[in-house]
């Protein structure tokens, strides 16, 4: 089923903010996710008017009920991105291979209730999209893309 989504509250940026920060962090974003960015940064997300949720299936098919809290700024974007220390730990920790995801191409893009969406910027899956759980999960790739993502939110009536 196809739902409306509404962007509430989204900060109007320049291209040129997006591209002084490819050059601060070391990465370059996805087309699409610039685009998203140009959008809709800050801006929280609603499904029909209602708040979003979003179903997650983690690897044991267990299904993890979490909403987009909001799109994050580029000034948050930076932030998160100098403090990525956490993200090796979660590599290391749930034993995942560089070939299933490489942490140091993934870039925050959104903040979840639940942890946080990454994209990746590597060339072998970019654009695909990340959970990190702030919990049991660790690092999960959820989407080949962010399009794929918005599709599957729901609203949380």
């Amino acid at each position: 089923m196809k739902y409306n989504l509404t962007y509430i509250n989204p900060k109007q940026i320049a291209y040129s903010e997006i591209k002084e920060l490819e050059k601060k962090i070391n990465l370059t974003f996805p087309q699409e996710i610039e685009e998203f960015l140009f959008k809709y940064s800050e801006s929280k997300i609603e499904v029909d008017g209602f708040d979003n949720i979003i179903n997650i299936i983690n690897e044991d098919g267990y299904e993890i009920g979490n909403g987009i809290e909001k799109v994050l700024s580029l000034n948050e974007i930076e932030k998160y991105c100098s403090d990525i220390e956490y993200l090796y730990e979660f590599q290391e920790h749930f034993e995942l291979s560089n070939e299933y995801v490489d942490v140091k191409y993934l870039i925050p893009i959104i903040e979840l209730f639940g942890g946080m969406l990454y994209v990746s910027s590597r060339e072998k899956d970019r654009g695909a999209i990340f959970w990190v759980d702030n919990g049991d999960e660790g690092i999960l790739k959820i989407a080949d893309n962010l399009f794929e993502v918005l599709l599957a939110l729901e609203p949380d009536k």
